[in-house]
């Protein structure tokens, strides 16, 4: 297999389409992808053992959802502070312990580019002068109410799914 052209057609500084034309033996295919800002997560436990969570209107799949406290990045080496950036920003939760990477995941190998990257800190807490962003709903939860969100379906992100039982699975809690 060999890729001999590729079209890039940025439509916003949030989203780029990707053309690939790529040779498999004598045949001649076009394949599509999107560019998107890679983008980093959080799973931070309270004092209490609760999980940090976000409620937060989508446009994209027009629903309120729930999920961990994360955003983008543009640069590749600040997924950690982007991070910890994005917790006290949305919630108005600080992470001021130990930070450690939980998982660098290919988000959808068929047509998206970009990185998710979680992250795992304990003993998190409310910074009284935190204003969190407007729009976004704080909830606390336990690791079993979690674990029993995405069972029955109430927690449907994917990525972050993937985060808590790969945390569970490598006994962060």
């Amino acid at each position: 297999m060999q890729i001999i052209d590729v079209k890039r057609k940025r439509l916003s500084e949030w989203f780029t389409v990707v053309e690939k034309t790529v040779m498999l033996g004598d045949n001649r295919s076009v394949y599509h992808s999107i560019d998107i800002h890679n983008y980093a997560s959080i799973i931070a436990l309270n004092k209490k053992k609760e999980i940090i969570l976000v409620e937060q209107f989508r446009p994209s799949v027009e629903k309120i959802t729930l999920e961990l406290p994360g955003g983008i990045f543009k640069k590749p080496d600040k997924p950690k502070a982007t991070a910890v950036n994005e917790l006290l920003e949305e919630t108005g939760y600080k992470a001021d312990g130990v930070v450690d990477q939980i998982a660098c995941v290919d988000v959808d190998y068929g047509r998206l580019s970009n990185k998710a990257y979680c992250f795992f800190c304990k003993d998190v807490y409310r910074d009284i002068n935190a204003v969190p962003e407007k729009g976004i709903k704080t909830l606390t939860l336990s690791i079993n109410e979690v674990l029993n969100k995405i069972k029955m379906n109430k927690f449907l992100h994917s990525p972050h799914i993937g985060f808590i039982l790969l945390a569970k699975l490598k006994n962060f809690f």
